[in-house]
């Protein structure tokens, strides 16, 4: 079975009738943070001092990888958190 997992930003059928709350319970399938993490500072950046434009696929063509729709997995998190490990540490040995 070959699945296509990519996603695409686009009006999905599925949330149509759900509530925000059983968009939480069913598709980030996380828990709320410690009191330690809720308390934290936001880190303010100013406009100003980002780039005007940047998109790492044109910075780093061919390496970054899709996105992946992942359903209902209660698992999502490890594979993005996987995935993502797997973009930087390439960026880091330039590969």
């Amino acid at each position: 079975m070959d699945a296509d997992f990519r996603w695409t930003a686009r009006n999905y059928s599925f949330f149509w009738g759900r509530s925000l709350d059983e968009g939480i319970k069913y598709r980030l399938g996380t828990l709320f943070p410690e009191q330690s993490v809720q308390n934290m500072n936001e880190i303010v950046i100013k406009p100003r001092e980002l780039f005007p434009y940047f998109d790492a696929r044109e910075k780093w063509p061919g390496m970054i990888h899709d996105v992946r729709d992942q359903g209902d997995c209660g698992s999502s998190w490890a594979v993005s958190t996987t995935t993502i490990s797997s973009d930087r540490y390439r960026f880091f040995l330039r590969i």
